[in-house]
């Protein structure tokens, strides 16, 4: 509608094409990475249900690149065809909703950018928000399309080609006199405005028939037809407040010839008919451009494929008796060939192995039970998914299913869109029953244990994960085994997270329990009292420097071995992989140590030997992360003592990027959590002052008084 009304006022075709050509570029180099094909998922909504974006960023952090040639290279045909079904809606949705009719109108505006100095939304920042003008004679939402601020949208154009070289007054009409009854209203009254509404709402036809006749008229938009169908827009607009419809013998008649882009997509037929002509307008250009063709050529032979394979049909015993099999195999070590072929299995195993759990004995029964009750249950409710969420005779397919899209063509659109929000709803709902049954092994896991208990219970979670990616390896070409394979990658992730997670929470790190023949790196400095370190550090460099010094030397060592692992296992020396892996894993637990230790005496020496009051924290220093864990104990312990005000010493950011100290933002961060007043000392601006006395922020009617006296809404 908006492409319409532009082009009337002169904004010439070929802006739109260049704006649309780039967006179709944007569609087409989206697949050339994982981290651009998250990103791509991400802004369209596709493939939220199974959480494709999130996965393609962690295939991409493990180093494993979206097709091309190497080791680390996925060149998977599921994966592929499901980015194509993605496509393939995008593009869809670009070629036919520029026709779709959205009420509208253009203006330009005057942006004053900052507020005043004088106004609320000086002192209360607003972040992407748009304030309206209270002053003149008509107020700007009026005049685009009769709009008001009840929860309606406005598009801010701020590039200057799409700037229209002239605007038109307003249009303003009358307000319809609503209906009223002279007696109290009673139910049959309320069924009967239902029923009316439903007879009689024809705001759709309405607009479709405006763009029609601007489209066919050399006037377009300033045709008068479309004067009086967009008057006719307006009270149809207001039909659910004011009860009086628009009558259909209101509007004027429509013309003969429909241009191509308003016959829809099923147009292989009436296309050749002579009641339809090749529109020239913007909006036919725009629909001519993008050619799907081949995308329901893909759509129609992959449906083919799977609908001729069983496992479409009632899972028969024998698949049952497949499954079994499959899961005996999978009792091996995960050594076995066909994971050591999949480079993703290769990523995982990997990591696995160097940081969460061991993989190398063959799973529990509880884990083989969990995958043995939740994969069929999964496979049997999927392909009722696709069944019944069809706008065709033939299921959707596995990828549509995974995408949240309906690729066939459809002459109701419509129907295609309530069935693609039904379809997703559906397979939203099975994801997160499957990722909880996942998760819910062993339900006295929940109970009252110990860390270490519950860090067995994330080692347990991580193992089912592991196990369900492996059958959907093994099990890869029959129906419902890729897509379980995704959820069990989305538990894989996840359930690195939640170890990560433990371990930061209790400050430790796993250790192997089998070294074999590797030596653990050792420190060579001895635990020192504060004042052994005090003295040590006035008589030559101070301890926590050399702390660090050897920290960094231990993290080198970490990300050498680590280095070298990942290259050994890539050249086929599992053992020597094992073994650098373990070392470095050693190395790692030994610079977190020696940070610990170099934290405590740089805040001994800053604090303590210093002599600084409890409400003054020296955080000069400090790691980011050791100065937050100090300046939360500290707030805990002032409010504890009923201290108003606690000081932090952060610097002032001499020697950071843009001069903006690291420390100080993360302590105002922190200062959020808390919701607690944080400024700078006006005296020493390398010291933040903390009033543990008042809260942050204004309350919500301080702002009301602050617009009732400005006279100033919020929006």
């Amino acid at each position: 509608f908006l492409i319409m009304i532009l082009e009337t006022l002169g904004v010439t075709a070929s802006v739109f094409l260049r704006l649309q050509s780039e967006a179709i570029r944007d569609v087409e180099t989206a697949t050339e990475s994982f981290e651009d094909c998250a990103a791509f998922l991400d802004t369209n909504g596709c493939g939220t249900s199974y959480r494709v974006a999130s996965i393609f960023l962690h295939l991409s952090r493990l180093g494993l690149t979206l097709g091309g040639k190497g080791p680390m290279a996925i060149n998977d045909g599921f994966l592929n065809r499901s980015i194509r079904f993605a496509k393939n809606h995008v593009l869809r949705e670009m070629k036919h909703k520029a026709r779709i009719p959205v009420k509208g109108d253009v203006q330009y505006v005057e942006a004053i950018g900052e507020p005043p100095l004088d106004s609320p939304f000086k002192r209360e920042r607003f972040t992407n928000c748009v304030v309206f003008s209270t002053q003149g004679t008509r107020s700007v939402p009026s005049m685009l399309a009769g709009g008001d601020l009840d929860g309606d949208e406005y598009n801010l154009i701020l590039d200057t080609n799409l700037f229209p070289p002239s605007c038109y007054p307003p249009a303003e009409y009358p307000a319809v006199v609503p209906k009223t009854l002279s007696r109290p209203c009673v139910t049959k009254d309320i069924t009967d405005w239902v029923t009316d509404y439903i007879n009689s709402d024809i705001l759709g036809l309405v607009c479709h028939q405006f763009l029609i006749t601007a489209d066919a008229s050399p006037e377009m938009c300033r045709d008068p037809d479309c004067i009086k169908l967009a008057g006719l827009a307006s009270q149809a607009v207001d039909f659910a407040k004011s009860g009086v419809p628009v009558e259909r013998g209101a509007l004027p008649k429509a013309p003969k010839v429909k241009p191509d882009w308003s016959v829809g997509e099923m147009t292989s037929a009436r296309s050749l008919s002579m009641d339809v002509y090749e529109s020239q307008t913007a909006i036919g250009q725009l629909y001519r451009h993008i050619n799907l063709n081949r995308a329901h050529a893909d759509v129609a032979r992959q449906a083919s494929r799977e609908h001729g394979h069983e496992d479409h049909d009632d899972i028969p015993e024998t698949s049952l008796m497949e499954l079994e099999a499959v899961l005996s195999n999978l009792n091996l070590p995960s050594s076995q060939r066909s994971i050591q072929r999949h480079p993703i299995s290769n990523a995982i195993r990997l990591s696995l192995e160097q940081d969460y759990i061991d993989i190398s004995s063959s799973p529990s029964s509880t884990v083989v039970d969990v995958i043995r009750r939740c994969y069929p249950s999964y496979v049997a409710e999927l392909r009722s998914i696709c069944t019944h969420h069809t706008i065709t005779k033939k299921p959707l397919t596995e990828e549509e299913v995974i995408m949240g899209t309906i690729a066939s063509r459809t002459s109701q659109p419509k129907q295609r869109k309530e069935m693609i929000q039904q379809m997703r709803y559906q397979s939203d709902e099975l994801v997160k029953r499957v990722q909880k049954d996942l998760k819910d092994a062993d339900d006295s896991a929940e109970s009252d244990l110990d860390a270490e208990n519950d860090l067995s219970t994330l080692q347990m979670r991580l193992q089912i994960a592991w196990l369900g990616w492996r059958l959907a390896v093994e099990r890869k070409k029959t129906f419902g085994a890729k897509s379980f394979g995704l959820i069990a990658l989305t538990a894989i992730f996840d359930g690195m997270q939640a170890i990560d997670a433990w371990q930061s929470e209790n400050d430790t790190r796993l250790l192997p329990e089998v070294l074999g023949t590797v030596q653990a790196p050792q420190t060579t400095f001895p635990s020192l009292s504060p004042l052994e370190a005090i003295l040590e550090s006035s008589a030559g460099e101070p301890v926590h420097v050399r702390l660090r010094a050897e920290a960094k030397a231990q993290g080198d060592a970490m990300a050498r071995c680590f280095r070298e692992s990942q290259e050994a296992f890539r050249s086929g020396d599992g053992a020597r992989a094992k073994e650098l892996s373990e070392l470095g894993k050693l190395h790692r637990a030994q610079m977190d140590e020696l940070n610990k230790q170099a934290s405590e005496w740089i805040f001994i020496e800053n604090n303590i030997s210093r002599g600084r009051p409890s409400n003054e924290v020296d955080l000069h220093g400090l790691y980011v992360k050791e100065a937050i864990e100090r300046a939360d104990r500290a707030i805990v312990e002032a409010q504890e003592r009923g201290d108003r005000e606690l000081r932090f010493i952060v610097g002032r950011g001499m020697h950071s990027r843009d001069s903006v100290g690291k420390l100080r933002a993360a302590i105002e961060a922190l200062m959020l959590k808390y919701r607690l007043a944080c400024h700078t000392d006006p005296r020493n601006v390398g010291v933040l002052i903390v009033r543990l006395d008042e809260n942050e922020g204004m309350e919500l009617d301080d702002i009301t008084k602050l617009c009732e006296d400005s006279q100033c809404p919020i929006m």
